[in-house]
């Protein structure tokens, strides 16, 4: 058995981390420069996903909360061909 977290978990904690109305983001996004660049590049592959996934949403799927994440994944996807063609080395 492993002490590895399940997706799931690690959602549930970030999830935890952002609902917060004081949540340093820049925190976040230094400690997350600083991780090994592999793991960045695999962090990186499972943010792209998200972005494709959030892009595919359509009306019906998202309200205000998250229509700006909708949109603006949909304009990523859009400009950057093979969003989730990424190495792994």
């Amino acid at each position: 058995m492993s002490n590895r977290p399940t997706g799931k978990e690690v959602v549930d904690l970030l999830s935890k981390f952002c609902n917060n109305m004081c949540v340093d983001e820049k925190e976040f996004v230094d400690a997350l420069m600083n991780e090994h660049r592999t793991l960045q590049q695999g962090i990186f592959k499972i943010m792209a996903k998200c972005i494709i996934e959030w892009s595919k949403k359509e009306e019906g799927q998202y309200d205000l909360r998250n229509t700006a994440t909708v949109e603006k994944c949909k304009k990523i996807v859009a400009a950057v061909p093979y969003l989730d063609s990424l190495p792994f080395i």
